[in-house]
């Protein structure tokens, strides 16, 4: 009985505070324009779930094979994240294409469910949107690996290869914290509170350690003070299969298309020892990578490394 009064005293406590806390948060709160104001050299378009803020990188006339890559991000952070891989890609002569998912970034923050299935349909509309017709390289990370495949199974005849890094669909069990997250009213006030906190704490380890700059966590940040951001991410938690998507990667797999999966070492969100061995039994045909010592920040920290694997997964 103490126990129970002890738990139940501290989830008051934790709804009371992180309420008072939101509510403190929200009056930083800025309009979303006034984000898109900031120096973007890419556009936006309209799609029947909203506005994408997407960006075209082009490579010389001479030296453009003509194939278009898709660079797909994850659960939180925007198509920046691709940064210091898109250049070698230009170099090789692919037309790429990044975007912000809805919800996050320069984006718009639609109210809506965001599974599998949403973001199947907003990769398929901004394609439809941008006429693109041909076939083309998927190159997803963490969620949006997961992305990827979910698109890959239903859509082959879309795309040219696939491939995967540190791909979510078998991440382990969500601690009691960011179980938390799914709580119905809750779950929104502790994502600006906690769930914020904990994301960016990842980018102050990378900054430490030397791996990344203080600019790309400004630049993460900023998007938490836009209505709406908190929602996404948190009806993300709540409905995406980040867990066990093993059906799309087994449907992924029939087709028979080039994958390539990429692992960090030292990758503890999503561990290569658990989704290494599910996608193989899934996609016997896939090429795996693990690199020595890196964690999940692999396309901006481990770059140097990431890169000649994806040129070699879609050349």
């Amino acid at each position: 009985m103490r126990a129970l009064k002890i738990f139940t005293a501290t989830v008051i406590g934790v709804i009371t505070l992180s309420t008072l806390t939101y509510a403190y948060k929200a009056k930083d709160f800025i309009p979303l324009e006034e984000l898109r104001q900031d120096a973007f050299s890419g556009a936006f378009i309209d799609t029947p779930q909203g506005k994408i803020a997407y960006q075209w990188h082009l490579p010389n006339k001479a030296n453009s094979n003509g194939e278009t890559a898709v660079l797909i991000h994850g659960f939180s952070t925007p198509q920046f994240v691709f940064d210091k891989t898109t250049p070698a890609l230009v170099e090789a002569g692919f037309r790429v294409l990044t975007f912000d998912h809805l919800g996050r970034g320069l984006s718009d923050r639609p109210e809506g469910t965001y599974d599998a299935d949403w973001y199947r349909q907003e990769l398929r509309q901004l394609l439809q949107a941008l006429k693109i017709s041909r076939p083309v390289h998927l190159i997803g990370y963490s969620m949006g690996g997961a992305n990827a495949t979910t698109f890959s199974a239903r859509h082959p005849e879309q795309v040219a290869s696939l491939t995967l890094i540190a791909p979510a669909g078998f991440v382990p069990e969500y601690s009691f914290a960011t179980k938390l997250l799914l709580t119905p009213s809750l779950g929104e006030k502790l994502m600006i509170v906690a769930g914020r906190g904990s994301l960016v704490a990842g980018f102050q380890r990378d900054i430490a350690a030397g791996k990344i700059t203080e600019d790309i966590l400004l630049k993460f940040d900023r998007q938490f003070f836009v209505e709406g951001t908190t929602n996404a991410l948190v009806s993300t938690l709540r409905n995406y299969p980040m867990h066990d998507l093993a059906d799309d990667y087994q449907q992924a797999g029939k087709h028979n298309i080039k994958t390539t999966v990429i692992w960090g070492e030292e990758d503890q969100v999503v561990p290569a020892k658990i989704g290494k061995p599910k996608i193989t039994q899934a996609i016997a045909h896939a090429k795996h990578f693990v690199i020595e010592g890196a964690t999940h920040s692999l396309t901006y920290a481990d770059s140097a490394a990431v890169n000649p694997l994806i040129l070699n997964a879609i050349q």
